[in-house]
């Protein structure tokens, strides 16, 4: 059902499933369909786990370019993510945290985790307090306890999260992940 307040999306014909290696994605490249803001690409798993880019594409062809040349350059492999390996690790430093307590991961710890779940920051703002939260793309938290402003403003300052529109009408405030994030959490090969 289409709620006539959605905007509409614009598919391009260049949308495809790639497999190699045995591993298959879908390529998604789409537009609002009022307006000219670029198109957007995001390249969804098996699993329906998606990357998505940051930036928008003038073109859809510049974004089809630009998802083969990161499949040439990273594989495959690059977007798929292990999903056990980050649920194990996440239920490690939960059981480490008490509830409503501050978090105690470092940055880069955070920055990671965040990057292979593909996560973001939610910034609830109350009456007498504010709440910083690390969310899944579900909206569920990814660490228990709250982010340290601190690293929030570090984040912000590396051009490692940007803030998603403006505060909401329930005070809520998101940072998503940036392109700088992400090849910041990418292991360095030897």
């Amino acid at each position: 059902m289409h709620d006539e307040n959605d905007p509409e999306i614009e598919f391009s014909p260049l949308c495809e499933e790639v497999t190699r290696d045995g591993l298959s994605v879908r390529v998604q490249i789409y537009r609002l369909k009022t307006g000219n803001d670029g198109w957007s690409l995001e390249v969804i798993d098996h699993e329906n786990a998606s990357t998505v880019w940051d930036d928008l594409f003038a073109t859809d062809h510049e974004a089809l370019a630009e998802f083969s040349q990161t499949l040439d350059d990273e594989g495959i492999q690059s977007f798929f993510v292990d999903r056990d390996r980050t649920d194990s690790s996440i239920r490690r430093l939960n059981r480490a945290r008490a509830e409503g307590e501050e978090m105690t991961a470092n940055s880069t710890e955070i920055l990671q985790k965040m990057v292979e779940a593909d996560g973001y920051i939610e910034v609830v703002r109350g009456p007498t307090d504010e709440y910083i939260t690390v969310c899944r793309p579900n909206g569920t938290a990814l660490f228990e306890g709250l982010l340290p402003r601190e690293i929030l403003e570090d984040f912000k300052a590396a051009w490692f999260v940007r803030q998603d529109g403006p505060e909401n009408e329930r005070g809520v405030t998101i940072f998503r992940l940036t392109a700088d994030a992400r090849r910041a959490a990418t292991p360095k090969g030897p």
